[in-house]
């Protein structure tokens, strides 16, 4: 990761929809790792350990991702890719063990520091995936993951994207 650069961030999160059990958690996080990294193969396919490349930043329950020299469409991309294999995943495999998640998808200009990834952005997307709002989606539906992006990631998609058509952001995933 360059530091200073602007650049989208992913945040993953299990907080409050993990098991209490240390080995439970794991699973699931392993089981979570092992999703990203096949999302992660399509943005840098032939990669040997494709989520590497977005310098995977744990958080106890979960993970930053940086998209560094990723355009904010990929980014973008990977994360409702990353929503439908959760989702896929929780079907398929029918376990005691729910996969839920929050994901926040920001972008900001993080640094590293002795070992420690910090700024404002983190701080920004941290704030989003704790919104009461969020969190009730995956307490009050059968959604796998609750989705959100914060409006300084919709406003450099739509800088990077300007003059062209894109696909458009649902108005549901804005946070």
């Amino acid at each position: 990761m360059q530091e200073a650069e602007s650049i989208p961030i992913l945040l993953v999160g299990l907080k409050d929809f993990s098991p209490e059990s240390i080995d439970a958690r794991a699973e699931l996080l392993r089981a979570l790792d092992k999703l990203a990294g096949q999302c992660a193969g399509t943005l840098f396919p032939g990669a040997p350990k494709p989520l590497d490349h977005l310098s995977p930043h744990s958080v106890g329950d979960g993970f930053y991702l940086f998209f560094d020299n990723v355009r904010p469409a990929a980014a973008l991309r990977f994360a409702l890719d990353l929503k439908e294999a959760v989702a896929r995943h929780q079907r398929d495999h029918g376990w005691d063990l729910k996969l839920r998640l929050r994901m926040v998808l920001g972008h900001g200009q993080p640094q590293l520091v002795g070992g420690h990834v910090l700024g404002e952005a983190l701080i920004d997307i941290a704030r989003v995936i704790d919104n009461a709002e969020l969190r009730a989606r995956l307490t009050t539906t059968d959604e796998a993951v609750a989705f959100a992006m914060s409006a300084l990631f919709h406003a450099q998609f739509r800088g990077k994207s300007r003059g062209r058509r894109g696909p458009g952001i649902p108005k549901s995933l804005w946070a």
